[in-house]
């Protein structure tokens, strides 16, 4: 690549292949955004990418990649969006480690990517304060095992959290109901035990309309955040827009148990409920029906709006 002035590229979702080393990313001094999504590109992670200082946005997920993530990654000082998905990495603790580092980081998807995965609660991730600009987490399918991780109790701007279809065990923190903007959160396809905590029941953001200087709705992905449709159920428009995304919690798939609690009806704002595949006892709380006579309420008067 000779094209020095090349701010943007973009050839997502082509059948371009060969080694990546071969793109000489090096002569790209002004390059913002790096979209490779969905080609056949072989090799390891380029480092070359780390001279592209003004790098804004790379996604270079479902590839034929691999390697590992290097400190060299924090060279990128305005480094918003990383999605490496889809590829095969190796160290989950390190690498997340390394990009716990990165101050700018606001989307960071790495879902599908880790041959082996490791428990996330190390001193060396619970002592730090990193991902304080994080508002995308996506660790689908990284084998992650043990607790859910007791630092991302510390991302108070996390909006959207993927975690389903690891290996992780014990209950659900009560701390997770106290991230403020919180709205999305898939746990499904775990191992995960114990009842439904109250303090899920009321996430601030599910509970009620966040003041106006706290909305962060109309943040938008540089590149779609969610690509494939295994795991994306909503249309592809609708990816680029964090508001979009429908206010969600899925724990299906796991091995909880006891009553649901009542205190569920408080999720006013809530679109999308699954406690399917679990061993809940007794009765369907009443404030389940209100709360989706209250949602019928809410798209009849959004449709008269619209008309």
């Amino acid at each position: 690549m000779n094209c020095t002035n090349l701010i943007e590229v973009r050839l997502a979702a082509n059948n371009l292949g060969g080694d990546i080393y071969t793109l000489n990313f090096s002569t790209l001094s002004q390059l913002s955004k790096l979209d490779l999504f969905g080609n056949n590109f072989i090799g390891n992670l380029p480092t070359g990418l780390y001279s592209c200082r003004s790098l804004q946005a790379i996604r270079l997920r479902d590839n034929n990649l691999q390697g590992q993530i290097h400190p060299e990654i924090l060279s990128l000082k305005s480094l918003s969006f990383l999605s490496l998905a889809e590829i095969r990495l190796t160290n989950l603790a390190g690498a997340i480690k390394i990009l716990m580092r990165c101050k700018t980081l606001r989307t960071l998807c790495l879902s599908g990517s880790f041959i082996s995965g490791a428990n996330l609660d190390d001193n060396g991730m619970v002592d730090h304060d990193g991902f304080q600009n994080l508002r995308v987490l996506g660790l689908s399918r990284c084998g992650i095992t043990g607790p859910i991780p007791i630092w991302l109790s510390k991302l108070n701007n996390l909006q959207i959290l993927t975690l389903d279809s690891n290996r992780i065990m014990g209950s659900i923190p009560s701390w997770l109901g106290t991230l403020p903007r919180l709205f999305h959160m898939r746990l499904h396809n775990n191992l995960i035990s114990g009842e439904y905590p109250k303090k899920l029941c009321r996430l601030p953001s599910l509970v009620y309309q966040l003041p106006e200087s706290q909305v962060d709705d109309h943040y938008e992905f540089e590149f779609p955040a969610i690509s494939t449709v295994r795991e994306n159920p909503w249309p592809s428009f609708l990816q680029h827009v964090v508001s979009f995304l429908p206010p969600m919690i899925d724990v299906s798939n796991n091995n909880m148990n006891g009553s649901i609690p009542t205190e569920i009806g408080q999720l006013m704002l809530l679109h999308t409920l699954n406690l399917s595949s679990n061993n809940f006892s007794g009765n369907i709380p009443t404030q389940i029906s209100n709360l989706l006579e209250f949602r019928k309420n809410i798209q009849r008067e959004e449709r008269r709006e619209k008309s």
